[in-house]
């Protein structure tokens, strides 16, 4: 087991906690001391997280406690019974893809089918709103199920996907691994059934819709699978009740046969946007787009970009991640769609995990609205750049450093650096 204890000294207003990654095999736990704002009102805060494995079960803790200047615990955090329960993050049993899986709790990259309905979508974005949700697959030689509900205990996501290999006893080369899927999405919560003809929605001048229901099917074939390589390709459609429809085509591919000296996987595909549709609708973000206020009384929902949605044409999407030496990691990504103009999404990282002996480092760039002509790396408003740089002066400590820079304009079309510094201290302990 690993105990890691961070101590954060925040120069910034906005809190932010560097997280592991969730270890499938052993334990970790992270901790923080920093500082955040709660209604303009400022609060010490203290968290713990720790994931804890005990063979094919894990359990995710997450304990934030809020402390006034005056010392006090802020009540509102602490008022109801569900303020309790929801310090338990997770409950698992196994892992995806495995004979049987299940998870409780925070669900953080759900995905059903091949993703052109809900991918890396997520119930847990804000601490306050966190919800009870559930994964619950069973996979057999043939056939199997995959399940996901957003909360189990009020109206809001429910979804699953079926699917089984119709040619595996005929023995055909490459076909007898064919799978074929379907996929049901219904989204029940009030919020996301809202809509206005004028695109902004008033708190008293809304149409109460249908619940958002969508409904997929997909196919994919492995054309390769041994020790070095394996490659596939699949098609998926789908339609939302009462809206447009739309698909995807795509190949990903994992290159393994080099051992630890490198690893690459890629997945690339081409998307098929009709009127009153949007890939991965039930996207990380979706429970914010769901309902997005732009004042007291005035917002927007994520249905009714759907129903604006007109016209957007093909789209694609690409991603690449590149490991070297089992440790350094180099990835990229890119999203648009061609008759949006200024839609492209462009994601950049790199980590040198343990290449360099005491020494972290890491960095990410992010850029969004570009287009065919646009200047990737050229630093305005619509880039986002973060890095961390630490030092391990003993094999228990670790002292680093986290960057973050956004631009605004300043004029004359130039861009002023809006830099946010987190220094932090670490301790690492293993036992």
């Amino acid at each position: 087991m690993r105990l890691i204890v961070s101590l954060l000294i925040v120069l910034s207003t906005i809190p932010s906690f560097a997280q592991l990654p969730a270890d499938p095999t052993g334990s970790v736990m992270t901790g923080g001391l920093g500082m955040t704002y709660v209604d303009g009102k400022p609060y010490f805060l203290f968290n713990t997280a720790p994931e804890l494995s005990f063979g094919p079960w894990g359990l995710g803790l997450d304990l934030n406690l809020r402390i006034s200047p005056d010392g006090n615990i802020r009540e509102e955090d602490w008022d109801e019974g569900y303020d309790f329960i929801r310090i338990i993050r997770y409950v698992r049993y196994a892992q995806k893809r495995a004979p049987l899986y299940v998870r409780v709790g925070q669900l953080t990259s759900a995905r059903l089918g091949r993703g052109l309905l809900m991918y890396n979508y997520s119930n847990g974005i804000s601490y306050d709103d966190r919800k009870i949700g559930l994964e619950f697959d069973m996979r057999f030689d043939k056939w199997g199920f995959e399940t996901v509900s957003s909360n189990v205990i009020g109206a809001d996501i429910w979804g699953g996907r079926a699917y089984f290999m119709p040619l595996a006893e005929t023995g055909i080369p490459f076909l007898s691994s064919l799978e074929t899927g379907a996929t049901f999405i219904m989204d029940m919560n009030e919020d996301g059934r809202k809509l206005n003809d004028g695109g902004i929605i008033t708190d008293n001048q809304f149409t109460e819709a249908n619940p958002v229901t969508a409904l997929a099917f997909d196919a994919g074939l492995p054309l390769l699978d041994n020790d070095f390589i394996d490659f596939g390709i699949y098609t998926e459609f789908g339609q939302f009740a009462g809206y447009g429809s739309g698909g995807s085509m795509g190949l990903e591919t994992n290159l393994k046969g080099l051992g630890s000296f490198l690893a690459i996987s890629a997945k690339l595909e081409h998307r098929i946007n009709g009127d009153q549709f949007i890939a991965n609708y039930f996207g990380p973000f979706y429970e914010v787009e769901r309902l997005t206020r732009l004042s007291d009384t005035l917002y927007t929902t994520k249905l009714q970009a759907l129903k604006d949605t007109k016209n957007p044409g093909n789209g694609l999407y690409g991603g690449l991640t590149t490991t070297i030496l089992g440790t350094l990691q180099i990835l990229g990504s890119y999203e648009e769609t061609y008759r949006i103009k200024n839609s492209g999404l462009l994601h950049l990282g790199t980590d040198l995990g343990d290449m360099i002996p005491s020494v972290l480092a890491r960095a990410d760039y992010y850029k969004r609205g570009l287009s065919a002509g646009s200047s990737v790396f050229s630093l305005d408003d619509r880039s986002l750049l973060t890095a961390e740089l630490g030092y391990k002066p003993y094999p228990f400590m670790v002292v680093s450093m986290f960057y973050q820079w956004t631009f605004v304009p300043e004029g004359d079309g130039d861009y002023k650096a809006v830099s946010k510094v987190e220094p932090k201290v670490s301790f690492v302990f293993r036992f």
